[in-house]
């Protein structure tokens, strides 16, 4: 869609550092927009300390200084006609997504809430107020998923679905014929993500297949939950990785044969799409969104939350059965097809053109 004079646009946001869910969907966004020479500017929800980075090491005087670096750049929405805020649920609602909607509200701006994160009913049933609140305030709430969707419906908020990128072209789709157990999980580590119960379905896998080997990539508070879990399990063969670069992502996707998720909440993970991407079978929890984009015996393998047991045979069950496991990576591959940045960003051109 070709757009003359096209309005201009602030988009609100984390960006990478950390390389990590809404962080990367953000800075993908922003730099594609960027290549057709939109004009679109950055506002960090995340700044950079620059020369005071030595204040990272006070938590909560990095937290209060940090909060008010970004207020002080949303006073550059005065100088756009859009106000695009990547949300989620917490504190980060609170933060980050109210402050600039009085702000633009104040310069008569308009404002789309780009809502993701999967708590957000829960959230939202606790604070039915302040999402009134938004809600009268902003021009268009835009989801990534029909589940989202059917969130804010209950709540008698319309929305509208615009997928998130799936930037297939970043991976190589390997198509494994014959599955190694070689298991890969890339989420934050905390405790809403649950890895310790990846690792415990990993344990189930290691017992069956002794040379069975695990990465795990992503940082977080959980990590010395994790390393005990991992001692206590006695497991070898588990290499916690940390938080790795965007140029490493695509490598340990290749190195796998099998991608596990185990959330306890979630959304439309990138990570699950970057897997589809690989061509990688997928063991997940059925939470949130994801039986949305992943189809139980079709793309991929759905357990409870925090059901070790059942996702440790399914691990063991994409190893024994790889043709049905090709399969369903083929599936996921189609899937992800789908989400091609040309029509995303035709749904994007043509909402900014509209507003």
């Amino acid at each position: 869609m070709n757009v003359s004079n096209p309005p201009s646009v602030a988009l609100i946001s984390e960006f990478p550092p950390p390389a990590a869910g809404m962080t990367v969907l953000a800075e993908e966004f922003y730099e594609r927009l960027k290549k057709i020479n939109y004009p679109i500017i950055k506002i960090r929800t995340n700044p950079d300390l620059g020369k005071y980075s030595w204040l990272n090491n006070i938590r909560v005087v990095r937290s209060v200084v940090k909060w008010m670096i970004f207020f002080v750049d949303c006073f550059k929405i005065k100088n756009t006609d859009i106000i695009h805020i990547f949300s989620s649920s917490g504190l980060n609602f609170f933060l980050f997504t109210i402050p600039p909607i009085i702000l633009a509200n104040l310069f008569s701006k308009r404002i789309i809430i780009n809502y993701h994160g999967g708590a957000a009913y829960d959230f939202f049933s606790k604070h039915q107020k302040i999402l009134a609140f938004a809600m009268k305030r902003i021009n268009k709430l835009v989801v990534p998923s029909g589940y989202l969707k059917s969130v804010f419906d209950e709540f008698g908020y319309d929305s509208m679905v615009i997928s998130n990128i799936a930037n297939v072209k970043r991976f190589t789709y390997r198509k494994r014929i014959k599955l190694e157990p070689v298991v890969l999980s890339v989420r934050n580590l905390t405790s809403v993500y649950n890895i310790q119960c990846a690792v415990r379905a990993f344990h189930i896998l290691k017992t069956k297949y002794p040379h069975a080997k695990m990465y795990i990539a992503g940082d977080g508070p959980e990590m010395n939950n994790i390393q005990d879990l991992i001692s206590e399990l006695k497991l070898t063969d588990v290499e916690l990785l940390g938080n790795i670069s965007n140029d490493q992502v695509p490598v340990y996707f290749n190195l796998a044969d099998i991608f596990i998720n185990t959330s306890n909440i979630d959304n439309m993970p990138g990570s699950i799409l970057e897997a589809f991407s690989s061509g990688l079978p997928v063991v997940s929890t059925n939470v949130g969104g994801i039986p949305y984009m992943v189809k139980h015996n079709e793309s991929g393998l759905l357990a409870d939350p925090n059901d070790h047991g059942t996702l440790g045979k399914y691990l063991i069950q994409m190893v024994e059965y790889p043709e049905k496991s090709l399969n369903m990576s083929e599936a996921g591959y189609s899937y992800v097809l789908g989400l091609k940045w040309s029509k995303i960003k035709n749904d994007w051109l043509h909402l900014y053109n509209e507003l």
